[in-house]
């Protein structure tokens, strides 16, 4: 997974002459809902936040990957990364980057809770789910939900991270990436039409 790459696209994106506007148009659209959800009713203070945690996306790859490598464990993962890098490849606007960035975050949060479900370690000391609920909440329902039960439905069938247990035969999650881009992007499944979603 080259993280340089994934970081170098947030980063064109957050620099971009758009995306201040289109944030603040977004965050306006779903302020209620975020003030509900998190007791936050500043739009600057959450376009602090937001932006935090999408330049911070690639840390949390890197530290999750650098414990799974620690246990030997890459390997066996290295589908379900490749769907990230893959993903950040569509990337060509801030909408494409919030769900970019979720569906990876969503990934390493149920990385990081199977591996401590079947060895007892983290791989995170960070906690993801508070940004993940913002990211989702932005992002809106159904499209972040299937991003979501997808990113779950991905890690729990990959290869097992028991330490102790052998890789048999291949892992589910192998071209994981294109069975995603076939569901999400497959009849009616599409993203939110991004021109109502935001105004540029």
């Amino acid at each position: 997974m080259n993280t340089l790459f994934i970081n170098d696209r947030i980063e064109s994106i957050l620099d971009s002459a758009s995306t201040p506007s289109a944030l603040n148009t977004l965050i306006e659209d779903r302020l209620a809902q975020i003030d509900a959800h998190f007791d936050i009713a500043d739009s600057a203070t959450i376009t602090a936040i937001i932006t935090h945690y999408l330049r911070h996306t690639t840390h949390y790859l890197e530290e999750a990957s650098i414990q799974l490598k620690g246990h030997l464990l890459y390997e066996r993962c290295q589908p379900l990364f490749d769907s990230i890098e893959a993903f950040f490849q569509q990337e060509k606007e801030l909408y494409d980057l919030l769900y970019s960035c979720y569906f990876a975050l969503r990934v390493v949060e149920e990385l990081n809770d199977k591996m401590l479900f079947e060895n007892g370690h983290q791989l995170c000391k960070v906690e993801l789910l508070r940004p993940n609920l913002l990211l989702h909440t932005l992002i809106g329902d159904p499209f972040a939900c299937k991003l979501s039960d997808i990113a779950s439905e991905l890690v729990t069938t990959s290869a097992s991270l028991s330490l102790g247990s052998a890789v048999v035969g291949q892992s589910k999650a192998t071209n994981c990436f294109y069975d995603l881009q076939l569901r999400l992007f497959a009849a009616n499944e599409s993203p939110p039409n991004k021109a109502n979603e935001i105004a540029c």
